[in-house]
């Protein structure tokens, strides 16, 4: 009975820590190449918004931005032929190059190939119709999406400890933002999380007031010089980022209190306020990821094909 219980606790604690594994957020983006053969600007978006809907369904957030691993996508052989029917049509077929990518180096490390074909009333129709089998309904594309997730996992698993001492580096140079996307990067399931929070509670205190003042100015150049809805939105992320205990936050009530005043559309985003009741150390834990998502979104995304 003894060993039924004890096979039973690690056969629990197994799948507790799988469960843990697919619901942990990894830093996986989405990256297109400026452009791929056969395809034009909407294809290329469209098979874009298609490889997201695949990483969704695996528990992987599509808001990373520059992160060292990214998803992108080859087309070969494209194939578009005009069937002689009444009324006319057309076929595709090509083949779809799934390539998880390693930033450093840009090194390919898995790929999966789908054959697709789409029948349309027209090569536009057809050519829509190949791309959208890249979904979470393809059982190769679901496991090949499960095993980049693990290779990804893995590297964190094992380099967290230089990535921490990377991000104290930056931090001792001042450069927090990239500090802290690169901490933000790291998946809280990995077995050393806890030392990417220490280093966190370590750089935020020194943090808050630089980066405050920097957004601020970003807010102010921004609104300066366009008054319009759209940078009253753009100045108004900024200004929302600002830490509460910041130095800059007064100027930044101020200036956020005169573009409310200014426009005549909802601005999405509000200032932070300062809550008593929060965990102080998961608040800071949050704005740190915040931070370091916001400088992610600034950084070049664009790549050739890697081959």
């Amino acid at each position: 009975m003894k060993k039924i219980i004890g096979v039973f606790i690690v056969l629990l604690m197994s799948f507790n820590g799988i469960s843990a594994q697919e619901e942990c957020d990894t830093p996986i983006a989405v990256l297109m190449a400026e452009r791929i053969d056969g395809m034009n600007e909407v294809q290329q978006e469209y098979l874009r918004s298609k490889m997201e809907q695949l990483i969704v369904s695996q528990g992987i957030s599509s808001d990373f931005f520059y992160t060292q691993f990214f998803l992108t996508a080859d087309v070969v052989g494209m194939q578009n032929e005009a069937v002689p029917t009444i009324p006319a049509s057309a076929t595709c077929q090509c083949d779809i190059i799934l390539k998880l990518v390693d930033r450093a180096g840009m090194k390919t490390m898995a790929t999966q190939v789908v054959n697709v074909r789409g029948a349309g009333a027209t090569e536009e129709k057809a050519i829509r119709n190949a791309i959208r089998l890249i979904n979470p309904q393809n059982k190769k594309l679901l496991d090949f999406i499960k095993g980049a997730k693990g290779k990804v996992l893995a590297y964190y698993n094992q380099h967290t400890v230089q990535i921490v001492s990377q991000a104290h580096r930056l931090g001792g140079l001042e450069k927090y933002e990239e500090a802290f996307n690169l901490l933000a990067s790291v998946p809280e399931c990995c077995n050393r999380y806890d030392e990417v929070t220490r280093e966190i509670i370590a750089i935020y205190p020194k943090a808050r007031d630089k980066i405050g003042e920097n957004y601020l100015k970003k807010a102010r150049r921004i609104w300066t010089a366009n008054q319009t809805g759209a940078a009253a939105g753009e100045a108004c992320y900024w200004l929302s980022l600002i830490d509460p205990k910041s130095s800059a936050y007064s100027k930044a009530e101020s200036l956020y209190a005169e573009i409310k005043g200014r426009v005549q559309v909802e601005v999405q985003h509000e200032m932070k306020v300062y809550d008593d009741n929060v965990d102080l150390v998961k608040e800071q834990i949050n704005a740190a990821k915040e931070i370091g998502m916001a400088y992610g979104k600034g950084q070049q995304t664009e790549i050739n094909v890697i081959k």
